[in-house]
């Protein structure tokens, strides 16, 4: 399995290391443990992928973030630009009104 192979890389790196210094010490018994414990952690890996991954991809998208709101932040701007434009229009409305008055 690529994947489990891929997510015990590091694992496999250190079981590597544990294994030839305990072999440059003699301790085979060491050596066979060191084993066991890297195939027992691969075997958890392999089983926990093994519930987990599926082929199919979901069939409903986990975000809270919708069509709606996508349309709400699109419309932003020009809400924000028609309400520029109807406070500059209702300055000159009342800076024409003012300059009627005696």
């Amino acid at each position: 399995m690529r994947r489990a192979s891929e997510q015990m890389m590091m694992a496999n790196l250190k079981l590597l290391v544990k294994k030839q210094q305990h072999r440059r010490a003699g301790c085979r018994q060491a050596v066979n443990a060191a084993g066991a414990d890297f195939t027992f952690l691969y075997a958890q890996t392999v089983d926990i992928l093994e519930k987990h991954l599926v082929l199919k991809p979901p069939q409903r998208r986990h975000s809270s973030f919708g069509v709606r709101d996508n349309i709400a932040l699109l419309s932003l701007p020009q809400q924000e630009e028609a309400a520029e434009n109807e406070d500059e229009s209702t300055d000159v409305d009342s800076d024409a009104n003012s300059s009627d008055e005696p």
